[in-house]
């Protein structure tokens, strides 16, 4: 449901509206979440959360965890073991008791941590956090998180001597600019823009 249909429909049909409505109508059992115990979070400024997404590539984790740690930066990793799915999923399956509750359950672990900021890997983690969750600490995707850093001087970059593929983030795009790619990626690295 990434809304590209309902930005081309010829007559104006908001059509994420209309599956999520029908999804509910045949999805109306709670399941529990139960099985899921609460992590042990320790007290920091950042609380990275890095989403079912990420966690099946390990080296994003990897990567984000490891410049964190470069920039000496104070933060909990709120999802390590695995953690609770953010609810995007069950929301569009039309199970949002489900959805609620999971959304609920990462409420609690992040207000846990005391954290300001919210760090996210997973783009689709991102928009649910974003506008679902109705956090009051700051919401940032990583990329955003580490150009601040770049800007700020916390952390330093050498210019690689590589071509590098950036995955714009699909959920996000139309909402918020994440990286100005001529200005900025030409500082990072050597790039070329293609567009699909």
């Amino acid at each position: 449901m990434c809304g590209r249909c309902k930005e081309y429909c010829p007559v104006g049909i908001d059509t994420i509206a209309q599956r999520s409505l029908q999804r509910k109508r045949f999805n109306k059992n709670g399941n529990s979440i139960e099985y899921l115990k609460q992590p042990d979070i320790e007290k920091a400024h950042v609380a990275y959360f890095a989403g079912c997404m990420s966690h099946l590539t390990p080296s994003i984790i990897k990567s984000v965890t490891e410049i964190l740690k470069a920039a000496g930066k104070n933060f909990t990793f709120i999802d390590s073991e695995g953690g609770a799915c953010c609810g995007r999923p069950q929301k569009l399956a039309g199970n949002y008791q489900l959805a609620d509750k999971l959304i609920e359950f990462n409420k609690a672990a992040i207000k846990k941590s005391g954290a300001k900021i919210l760090l996210l890997s997973c783009p689709i983690c991102y928009k649910v956090f974003k506008d679902d969750y109705n956090l009051d600490i700051e919401v940032l995707h990583h990329t955003e998180y580490f150009q601040r850093l770049i800007k700020t001087n916390q952390i330093n970059v050498n210019k690689l001597q590589k071509t590098v593929v950036y995955h714009d983030l699909v959920n996000s795009a139309e909402e918020k600019e994440f990286i100005n790619t001529e200005k900025d990626f030409e500082y990072y690295c050597y790039f070329e823009e293609y567009k699909i």
